[in-house]
């Protein structure tokens, strides 16, 4: 097979591997933003802490708040529930993050795959 043709055979599976492992670590940050709290699946955003931060500076200890499935669900402790859906968003894009620069460096599907 001619070098050119076997290079770009090499540069394509390359960038399809590069892409499904960049797939593979969207999927994964979105499952770990998952929070439950009290019987609700919430998804954690910036906006959801920044909504239950707003709470807390207006006095409230407590509120309802609706889950990823249109429940109500009471929160009772809203410092803690901050605390705990900051470090669960901390977590999980650090290790999206790291992932991220990790793959950015690979330059072979067997560092893609981590089969070096």
């Amino acid at each position: 097979m001619d070098d050119r043709v076997q290079k770009a055979l090499d540069h394509a599976n390359y960038r399809v591997t590069l892409h499904r492992q960049r797939e593979m670590m969207k999927v994964r940050l979105t499952e770990e933003l998952l929070y439950a709290s009290n019987g609700g699946i919430f998804t954690v955003t910036s906006q959801l802490c920044t909504f239950v931060d707003l709470l807390i500076r207006q006095g409230r200890s407590e509120t309802t708040l609706i889950d990823d499935k249109g429940n109500p669900i009471q929160i009772v402790d809203l410092p803690a529930f901050l605390d705990d859906i900051v470090d669960a968003y901390h977590a999980a894009t650090n290790t999206y993050r790291v992932g991220w620069e990790n793959l950015s460096k690979s330059r072979s599907v067997k560092a893609l795959t981590g089969s070096v």
